[in-house]
């Protein structure tokens, strides 16, 4: 599998930490729409690299949501899945 110089960045800010589209917007080196960073997430999220998140307040917990049920009105976070995590250290 061959990504992108930005489906790149972005994996690597969500190796780590959970990241929100806007956070992603701030945190990266190459200007795009969040539309744009949308998309990416999106192919990254059917690619089985990152997994979509929301944050449930009275749990106080991330909760892995399909991609299919995202919200326009929710927060959604995203973090790279295991093979997000694997794809990064050998092709990153």
């Amino acid at each position: 599998m061959n990504l992108s110089i930005i489906e790149n960045e972005i994996l690597d800010l969500l190796l780590d930490d959970y990241e929100a589209p806007e956070t992603i917007a701030q945190n990266i080196s190459i200007k795009i729409t969040k539309k744009e960073i949308l998309s990416v997430l999106d192919s990254l999220t059917t690619s089985g690299l990152v997994q979509p998140f929301i944050y449930d307040t009275a749990s106080q917990q991330y909760k892995k949501i399909e991609p299919a049920s995202t919200n326009p009105n929710q927060e959604v976070w995203f973090l790279a899945t295991s093979v997000g995590r694997n794809w990064a250290a050998n092709n990153g």
